[in-house]
């Protein structure tokens, strides 16, 4: 999610403003373009919060 500034994301307003889609696994978050399949933000799960991975400057 480009240029995030918020601590707590709401999935329900993630998919809905970007058209995404949400894969959550047991280690891992994959936000991805719902009609391309396409990921575009990753995370990694550490103990019960999934962080999201910050993109490259």
């Amino acid at each position: 999610v480009p240029n995030v500034k918020k601590n707590i994301i709401f999935v329900s307003k993630l998919i809905d403003d970007t058209h995404s889609s949400v894969e959550f696994t047991r280690s891992s978050v994959y936000v991805k373009d719902a009609r391309t399949k396409k990921t575009f933000v990753e995370g990694v799960r550490k103990e019960d919060i999934y962080v999201i991975k910050e993109a490259p400057k």
